[in-house]
């Protein structure tokens, strides 16, 4: 019997992300969709997009200073729009990268990260106890659940969830992360190392962390 491959699909949780937000996922995408060599996107849907970026981050700053009801209702069109050109920028990366390697979660997660889109899988199984939880230009505010006092937290960051780098541990559970790149997907995992009493025995064997699933975010 032929063996059908399932598709890995592109996930879209647009309840979940403000305009500001939405503005810098079309910018990273617009710019990423375009240059990339492996996944062709038909040329004009990246040239479209920063368009209508364009026009979102006119009614963004109009709103600085405008709360009208007629500013919200452009603003959602002109948000509504950029949504659908994402989506058909990513199925476009979907249909292409599930055809290149045909069931390979790997790779095809891979070429979704690097345009800038995740996969269902992935989106799903991320760790709520860990989030995201405001987004400013360069930089991010992680927090996690917070231990028992004595608790040392660990934080790393990557741009491809493969390869990371560690930001220096500390005692808070909440962090403001900054001089990231800006208008990027960051991805983040975090771990802890539990509080040690006076007779604490430790393994010289016990030197790796248990770093937690990936979360992402979005800096401005």
């Amino acid at each position: 019997m032929k063996k059908v491959e399932t598709t890995i699909e592109i996930a879209y949780h647009w309840s979940n992300v403000t305009v500001e937000q939405l503005s810098s996922m079309a910018g990273g995408i617009k710019t990423k969709a375009q240059d990339d060599t492996v996944v062709h996107v038909t040329p004009a849907l990246p040239t479209l997009l920063g368009a209508q970026k364009e026009l979102l981050d006119e009614t963004i700053q109009e709103r600085l200073t405008n709360t009208s009801p007629e500013l919200t209702k452009t603003e959602g069109k002109r948000a509504t729009d950029v949504m659908n050109t994402i989506e058909k920028i990513g199925g476009e990366v979907q249909e292409q990268a599930n055809a290149l390697t045909p069931g390979d979660a790997v790779s095809i997660e891979i070429i979704y990260d690097r345009i800038g889109f995740v996969s269902k899988e992935k989106a799903g199984s991320q760790d709520r106890s860990f989030e995201v939880y405001d987004e400013f230009y360069q930089g991010l505010k992680v927090r996690i659940k917070a231990e028992k006092e004595g608790t040392t937290y660990h934080f790393r960051w990557g741009l491809d969830n493969v390869a990371f780098k560690e930001i220096k541990a500390g005692n808070v559970s909440h962090l403001s992360i900054k001089d990231l790149p800006s208008a990027t997907k960051i991805y983040l995992q975090y771990a802890v190392t539990p509080p040690m009493g006076k007779n604490a025995i430790v393994s010289v064997n016990d030197t790796e962390l248990e770093w937690s699933s990936s979360i992402f975010g979005i800096t401005k």
